[in-house]
């Protein structure tokens, strides 16, 4: 199958119960265990965010922004009109990544005003485009599984050594980079980024007490220089030290990446309102060059909740989105029980990992605090776009081919897992 640059698959999305049905049969390993410290802990800290709201329907979650709308700009005056006309006092707010933003004065029913707006009966002409203002997360925290914290490593990780990845750079829209990364892991790190002071993990909550996803980007930055060891990348801020965005928070990280970035890393997404692509994302994305042909290699997790159900921005047509794999003794590369799967899913790749960390205290409650000295391990999806980026990086350099024409040699290899897409080697 022939992929063209810069659209490597446009996909079709199909229900999640009878594709999490049959995920189950494919998916070798133990089953999903119960909510562990870690993502009690995280559900606890979005749970006391006034500005996030939950629709915690099941197979319908999404978390979202309230007294916010997202609406596309030729839609803006009637959707203006109407909310008017039912009585609700509303202002524009600024908009971002091609989209307007209509702002409630009080509380409102988001996906009441979203379903009223949807509604094909309410329009002579065609349905608006609106959404709710989702948040998004870093995985592995997501309305779901596995809930996994790092575990700290008593011994330190040597580097990978060569010249695989070198020209190329890799932007990591994440938590940022740890302001010591530099200093505590040089042979990891020394000149592989410039971080500017927004591009900083803003890691401590207080102390040496971390916060639930503090270093997340620094991890991810690890995995990949290890796979492709002369690799540069530029850091981001799209998640707080907790792992928590939103649309607007990722879109902006986009838009500071460095313009000549070969590749993109969103180890993050969310669920939206009826399964419908985020429009701000998308916007954002297609923003990143001036034409397909040259526009970086997108790479997104596609989470970590065991379903079937599309997550954004890893959904989108022209994002590469990568599951994660587990080593079985037996049977080899098998998919984790945690990662999401699908047709709109096109790589899977190794999820857990060793490498630089950072320094700190996991703090449990009720248990003694998990003490980490600069290593971790630490398993997601996450981990497992970094790995894939690193595999194209070395296509690169080895075969001299295009980052496109890397990511679609990997995206047409083996698919022994239905739903899970191709093996990255």
């Amino acid at each position: 199958m022939r992929i063209e640059p810069g659209r490597l698959r446009r996909r079709t999305v199909f229900a999640a119960g009878g594709a999490a049905a049959l995920g189950a049969l494919l998916r070798p390993g133990r089953a999903i265990a119960a909510p562990g410290w870690y993502e009690q802990a995280f559900q606890s800290v979005v749970a006391a965010d006034p500005n996030i709201r939950a629709h915690l329907t099941p197979g319908q979650e999404f978390w979202y922004r309230p007294r916010q709308l997202l609406v596309a700009p030729a839609d803006l005056g009637r959707v203006m009109a109407r909310l008017t006309n039912l009585g609700y006092v509303v202002a524009t707010g600024a908009p971002f990544a091609g989209v307007a933003r209509v702002m409630f004065r009080v509380d409102v029913d988001i996906k009441a005003i979203v379903d009223d707006l949807r509604n094909r009966a309410n329009w002579a002409a065609s349905v608006p485009v609106v959404q709710p203002h989702h948040v998004v997360v870093g995985y592995p925290n997501i309305m779901g599984n596995p809930g996994d914290a790092p575990a700290s490593l008593a011994v330190s990780v040597a580097p990978a050594t060569g010249s695989t990845g070198s020209g190329q750079l890799v932007g990591i829209c994440d938590t940022g980079i740890w302001a010591d990364a530099t200093k505590r892991h040089p042979l990891w790190f020394a000149g592989s980024y410039a971080a500017a002071p927004a591009d900083i993990d803003e890691l401590y909550q207080g102390n040496s007490t971390l916060a639930l996803q503090a270093g997340h980007g620094t991890f991810i930055a690890g995995v990949l220089r290890r796979t492709a060891p002369s690799i540069m990348f530029d850091p981001a801020v799209a998640l707080t030290p907790h792992g928590i965005g939103d649309e607007a928070s990722v879109a902006a990280a986009l838009a500071s990446l460095n313009p000549t970035v070969s590749y993109v890393n969103l180890s993050l997404g969310c669920y939206t309102m009826g399964n419908v692509p985020s429009l701000p994302l998308a916007n954002a994305i297609a923003s990143l060059a001036p034409t397909p042909s040259v526009a970086p290699v997108v790479v997104a997790a596609a989470g970590n909740a065991g379903s079937a159900r599309p997550t954004w921005p890893a959904a989108l047509p022209g994002v590469v989105a990568v599951a994660a794999l587990r080593t079985d003794a037996l049977l080899g590369q098998v998919p984790t029980e945690y990662s999401n799967f699908g047709p709109w899913v096109d790589l899977c790749a190794i999820g857990g990992h060793q490498g630089p960390y950072v320094t700190g205290l996991l703090a449990p409650p009720d248990q003694k605090p998990l003490s980490f000295d600069g290593f971790a391990t630490w398993h997601g999806t996450s981990f497992a776009v970094p790995y894939a980026i690193g595999r194209m990086a070395n296509l690169v350099t080895n075969l001299g081919i295009s980052p496109q024409a890397a990511a679609a040699s990997l995206c047409v290899g083996p698919k022994p897992y239905a739903g899970y897409g191709a093996i990255v080697p």
